[in-house]
């Protein structure tokens, strides 16, 4: 899919500018988290800064927050890369109440390459149910509407869906991004490897069905292994699955009968932890194992899981197995944690798997990532900036995918 860019207007010179940010993050005492979402807007500000517009900044922030903490952070971000010595610079002008009339007055007077934010647009109700009078209320502060928010393209918001029919209506430099590496996924370069893993498997089995015939191999770990192994009659313990009953089983049966087609590939080895002592007979010779024991950790056959078990990682048989796939792709997409890797004793599976995901993005290989907890993992093995592409949500990026409808792309879509 190609998408209208802000690249293609000719002349942006003193036009107002209304961007739509997804600059929903964490933040816990008025500090910032994780700036990842706000760092990688500053791309398409700094391009429209560069060509003189006034912007208007626009987004939401969920729990009904101030966004006036984010429009400091922002401030304090553009002054690191546009202008580190003038402490004093407020490239951020916060707007704490949209009055309509009077606040467009006040973005009429902004000076070329100005920026504006305005309060959280969760504070109107009818952001959310998509009011075209609201949307026709924001679109009278610009000349241009932006959409660099991805991540909301699959929602019905009044600044999302209803703005573009009041405003010309352009994709940000970040969507562009987003929107041409997802369709790198789509239409890869084979052998094309997915790597699927986390908690939500209820939404990405769907997926995995979806991508059987264009994938050359689906990796599973975390709850969707549990629960594609559970649907083939495997014994899991009491393993995290997913929440809804999937009603395909007997496509699944049916795909993974022929070992010589088999595409959809689970664990052979899990790291599992136990309520039974009388589980725990492991080698004394080593070390690591021993100190396992202490927390009722241990190594199993798949087909070796009981009751009492809960799987939490991958073990190594399948990690080289996986590794060995992966070495081999062209394309790869890595949706999901293969393990409860926050925990130190469950994260090596996600871990080793991580680095090799990077190692070969950017190179051998096409390589995207995304979504919170995959996310956390590249951080931790600190190569993040190794992948092609790292997309910022998981909701948006599986409903593109799944060829779902997308309000926020309909008149932006070339």
């Amino acid at each position: 899919m190609q998408i209208k860019s802000i690249r293609k207007i000719k002349n942006l010179y003193g036009k107002r500018v209304l961007l739509r940010v997804d600059f929903n993050v964490s933040i816990n005492n008025g500090v910032i988290k994780d700036d990842y979402k706000i760092e990688a807007n500053l791309l398409t500000i700094k391009f429209l800064r560069q060509q003189g517009c006034k912007i208007v900044i626009i987004s939401h922030l969920d729990d009904k927050q101030s966004l006036k903490p984010v429009a400091i952070h922002l401030n304090n971000l553009l002054k690191k890369h546009f202008n580190p010595q003038d402490k004093n610079q407020a490239f951020v002008k916060f707007i704490n109440k949209f009055t309509g009339f009077d606040t467009a007055e006040k973005i009429g007077n902004m000076r070329e390459g100005d920026i504006a934010m305005l309060e959280n647009l969760f504070f109107n109700e009818n952001e959310e149910k998509n009011d075209n009078s609201f949307a026709k209320d924001l679109a009278q502060l610009a000349d241009i509407y932006v959409n660099n928010a991805f991540c909301l393209c699959n929602k019905k918001y009044a600044s999302i869906a209803a703005i573009q029919k009041h405003l010309p209506s352009f994709g940000g430099l970040l969507l562009e991004r987003e929107i041409y590496s997802l369709s790198r996924i789509l239409n890869p370069e084979r052998p094309f490897a997915i790597i699927m893993g986390g908690t939500q498997a209820e939404t990405k089995l769907p997926l995995i069905f979806k991508f059987y015939e264009n994938a050359d191999n689906i990796l599973l770990g975390g709850a969707v292994a549990n629960t594609f192994l559970k649907m083939l009659d495997f014994k899991i313990g009491k393993s995290l699955i997913g929440k809804n009953k999937v009603n395909n089983i007997q496509m699944v049966k049916k795909k993974v009968s022929n070992p010589h087609k088999r595409k959809i590939i689970s664990p052979l080895d899990v790291v599992i932890s136990c309520d039974d002592d009388k589980e725990n007979s492991l080698p004394k010779s080593n070390n690591t194992i021993q100190r396992q024991q202490e927390y009722k950790v241990m190594l199993k056959n798949i087909k070796k899981v009981k009751a009492n078990d809960n799987i939490l990682d991958i073990g190594p048989e399948t990690i080289a197995l996986y590794s060995g796939i992966i070495k081999q792709a062209k394309t790869l997409f890595w949706s999901g944690p293969l393990g409860k890797f926050e925990d130190s004793r469950f994260k090596h599976g996600t871990m080793a798997i991580a680095r090799l995901i990077a190692s070969r993005s950017t190179g051998p290989a096409f390589g995207v990532a995304g979504g919170d907890h995959t996310i956390q993992a590249l951080e931790q093995t600190g190569i993040r900036d190794y992948m092609d592409w790292i997309y910022t949500c998981n909701d948006a990026t599986l409903d593109f995918l799944n060829k779902k409808e997308m309000p926020g792309l309909k008149l932006i879509n070339n």
